[in-house]
């Protein structure tokens, strides 16, 4: 999931009028990048960072308005002393991109034990209880 962040408190409307014009810090030669580009590429402008730290320097020294890209990381970010002025802005966006456990193509059954026990803790409430005590939002859909 991709997701905006700004300053706290700031008027940002995450739809096409509303970004109309802002400049948007964005990790070079990512998914988020290329969703930045294609979504919202005629409407904003587009800086591209090398790293995400910069990208996030950008957006606490004003050089851009809002920082796109993954949820997570930028959940920790806003955790740090950095990251206190600021906040998710708008919804998080779904590009259906998802967490993965890599398994060798031969342990299928490795596969269906791990399918079934997310399965299991999902249907029971483990799964929400355990994601509730460190996040804000499900991470895993």
């Amino acid at each position: 999931m991709l997701t905006f962040v700004g300053s706290s408190g700031s008027s940002s409307d995450v739809t096409p009028s509303g970004l109309q014009g802002k400049k948007v810090g964005v990790l070079r030669s990512t998914v988020s990048s290329e969703y930045l580009e294609s979504e919202f590429g005629d409407i904003v402008s587009i800086s591209l960072f090398d790293t995400q730290e910069d990208a996030l320097s950008g957006l606490v020294g004003g050089a851009v308005d809002l920082v796109l890209g993954d949820n997570l990381p930028l959940y920790d970010w806003l955790q740090s002393d950095e990251g206190q002025e600021h906040e998710f802005v708008g919804e998080f966006i779904d590009i259906d991109d998802r967490i993965g456990i890599a398994v060798r193509h031969e342990d299928v059954d490795l596969v269906d034990q791990i399918n079934g026990a997310l399965i299991e803790i999902i249907e029971n409430g483990t799964y929400q209880e355990i994601n509730a005590k460190y996040f804000p939002f499900s991470i895993y859909f």
